[in-house]
């Protein structure tokens, strides 16, 4: 699963009031957007959506709260892409491994293992974080 990807189509479909505005947005099926939010939701362990037929989505408590954190998140790839100077090529649709240009000397990019994008996104709750507070 492309964790970005899945943020981006949860955010459409809240935003959009449904499969269907999310789908016209993303240029997917219906059936390819709810396949995502299933997937997203198989993945943290929740359900986001306590509605979502036809045009008509309501959220669960986490479900709102994970919007406002997507978004955040979303926003802050455009930032960091924007960052990257003026040549940086623009957010693309689906964030993945596989269209990244090549690296040199690297395998076969248009792959991903799937043990490595497991590791780059574990499960919720593998991960203890920690914060350091430093001076100025």
């Amino acid at each position: 699963m492309n964790l970005l990807e899945a943020m981006r189509v949860y955010v459409a479909v809240v935003e959009r009031g449904g499969l269907s505005g999310a789908a016209s947005e993303l240029r997917l099926d219906e059936a390819q957007v709810s396949e995502r939010i299933d997937c997203l939701e198989r993945y943290l362990g929740c359900r986001l959506l306590l509605c979502r037929e036809h045009d008509d989505v309501a959220c669960s408590d986490a479900g709102v709260a994970f919007h406002v954190c997507c978004r955040r998140t979303l926003s802050a790839v455009e930032q960091a892409i924007g960052a990257a100077g003026p040549h940086a090529p623009a957010v693309p649709d689906a964030l993945d491994a596989a269209d990244a240009p090549d690296a040199p000397d690297a395998p076969d990019s248009g792959t991903v293992h799937a043990a490595a994008r497991d590791a780059a996104f574990p499960p919720p709750g593998a991960v203890q974080v920690s914060s350091t507070r430093l001076s100025p």
